[in-house]
């Protein structure tokens, strides 16, 4: 662990901003202090070796806020408001939306514990069910799937930018349009995102354990506006207008249905539900990280999906259509009323819902993406190289193309959720059934034959078989999602896809470790989470020793001497 003053994240940004070298050695790789003398390969640098207690950092109050103005965004509004442009009345969403939010916090609580216990994100974390080198497929599964969503809800923070040009300008509307209708964009929205690309950039270099104050802010900030444009939609409907939108579907169609939208609630909880070990690492203590995950996450997906569908359900009785886009929505109110109250409140949504979407696209899509290729080329790549190279694709994906349509934009959810769950499944089985949550930290960077997580080459095929059982059954039903084949009932497993996958998964992983053991030395002797504690117990021993020599280094002098003889700049490593 390492004991160091580092600049503050304000003073970091300017100074790598200043200069080509500076920018350069902003990101430049660190070695690792866990990586093993005898690897073979490097699969660690300092990014990926666990949290150094110095920046563990977040406290329940910052998980809390994170999932709070996580939720208040264009995606989580959307999520809502198309599940009544599917046919679904709002309560039936509504019943969608709390089913499937309470059991995606259990999840997200039970995918942090690991990380909040060891101080270690995914893609070390993942090596301990899949293998050193295995694991190195279920990284960049999530990698594409943080990818995806970063050029999503870049363009949600675009379109939205467009809206706040527009309230501003009027002549932003005026700007022409050479783009064809195929495009599914027009010249106006793709400037916009552009722009909205750009002032993503410099918000890449913040370290996630500084990044905290921003989720804080933004939990304040973007709240009332989502009240606020509920409110209006009350008012312009009539009081109970958000609530007289009926269902178009019935019998064994509308059962389907509202079982395929607790579906894809998971599905859109699913990139959050993977990536939080990557959050809980930083956390002070697994308390912290269960407390603020267990309340957040339901509480404020439920508050957010029900505001949106009661405005899209309100729009069908004020325009007479469903708006389930909250941008299409703000566009009509301007087409229909462009005066200065008007515009004024419009711009604060969509500015609010920008200013969400840039959050989003910082903590659970451009980091994890970050972690997920440092841990596939370390050498190379920090979180920092990792989050500049998110940037870069997350536009050439055209996000535009998957949101044309509510039924599009659902079967997108339910179609990665697939590939995710299994991931999930695996993971909850080998940490708390088959290792009774005993982890050998040192291990997981060692890659060595014969070392704890190599199993063979580098491969645990329980894994690999537990992961494509998992998905197998929704495949064909995925197929079809695209209107090539016909598959009948079996499309009703690919609807319950991610709850399909993540038990398959979790019960094959189970078994094949009953049949084929794992050689995990005394782990099963162990109580829950033993190593765990010896570590934590270890480091807060090793802190106090170091806080003692720290203090008696008074001026540069005696730091330097003291750097002499430890060889170390007041560095402290523990192996497990």
């Amino acid at each position: 662990m390492q004991f160091h003053n580092p600049l503050p994240a304000k003073a970091k940004l300017v100074h790598a901003l200043s200069s080509p070298s500076n920018f350069d050695s902003a990101i430049t790789v660190k070695d690792s202090s866990y990586t093993s003398s005898t690897s073979l390969v490097a699969i660690s640098n300092e990014d990926l070796d666990p949290t150094p207690p110095s920046r563990r950092t977040w406290r329940a109050w910052h998980f809390f806020a994170f999932f709070w103005s996580g939720s208040f965004s264009g995606s989580g509004w959307t999520l809502g408001s198309a599940m009544v442009g599917t046919g679904l009345s709002w309560w039936q969403a509504t019943i969608a939306i709390i089913i499937g939010n309470i059991l995606a916090a259990i999840i997200s609580v039970l995918n942090g514990r690991a990380a909040s216990v060891y101080h270690i994100g995914f893609p070390v974390l993942v090596r301990a069910s899949w293998g050193i080198y295995a694991s190195y497929w279920a990284v960049m599964t999530r990698a594409m799937v943080a990818v995806i969503w970063f050029g999503v809800q870049t363009y949600y923070g675009g379109v939205c930018l467009a809206i706040c040009l527009r309230c501003l300008a009027p002549s932003w509307e005026r700007i022409p349009n050479h783009l064809p209708a195929s495009a599914g964009i027009t010249s106006a929205d793709l400037l916009a995102t552009f722009l909205f690309w750009l002032i993503e950039l410099p918000f890449m270099f913040i370290h996630p354990s500084k990044i905290r104050t921003l989720f804080t802010i933004k939990s304040i900030a973007v709240p009332p506006a989502c009240i606020g444009f509920w409110i209006w939609a009350l008012v312009r409907s009539g009081g109970s207008g958000a609530f007289q939108f009926k269902n178009t579907a019935s019998g064994s169609t509308l059962a389907w249905a509202i079982l395929a939208a607790l579906n894809n609630g998971m599905g859109y909880a699913s990139a959050t539900l993977v990536n939080q070990p990557d959050l809980s690492r930083y956390a002070r203590n697994p308390r912290e990280a269960l407390m603020g995950q267990l309340i957040g996450y339901p509480l404020s997906n439920i508050i957010v999906g029900f505001l949106g569908l009661c405005v899209a359900s309100a729009s069908a009785n004020i325009y007479g259509a469903v708006y389930w886009n909250v941008w299409d929505l703000m566009n009509k109110m301007l087409d229909e009323s462009y005066t200065s109250g008007t515009r004024a409140g419009v711009f604060f949504v969509a500015f609010s819902f920008a200013f969400a979407s840039l959050g989003i696209n910082i903590g659970s899509n451009s980091l994890p993406f970050g972690s997920d290729v440092t841990a596939l080329l370390p050498r190379y790549i920090n979180i920092r190289r990792g989050q500049l190279i998110c940037w870069v694709i997350g536009m050439c994906i055209l996000p535009w193309k998957m949101l044309q349509t509510a039924t599009g934009f659902m079967t997108f959810l339910s179609g990665y959720a697939i590939f995710m769950a299994p991931i999930v499944g695996i993971m909850f089985a080998d940490y708390f059934i088959v290792r009774r949550g005993n982890l050998v930290i040192g291990g997981l960077y060692d890659n060595t034959e014969g070392s704890a997580y190599m199993y063979w080459h580098g491969i645990n095929f329980r894994a690999i078989v537990a992961y494509v059982v998992g998905w197998i059954l929704p495949l064909p039903g995925f197929i079809a999602s695209f209107g090539t084949i016909t598959v009948g009932g079996m499309y009703h497993v690919f609807e319950l896809g991610w709850v399909v996958s993540c038990l398959m998964s979790f019960f094959t992983y189970w078994g094949l470790t009953a049949i084929f053991p794992i050689a995990d030395g005394d782990v099963k002797n162990m109580r829950f989470e033993e190593l765990g504690k010896m570590a934590n117990a270890a480091e807060i021993e090793l802190d106090e020793q170091e806080v003692e020599q720290v203090l008696v280094i008074s001026d540069g002098k005696a730091k330097d001497n003291a750097e002499k003889e430890t060889g170390t700049e007041g560095v402290v490593t523990l192996l497990a």
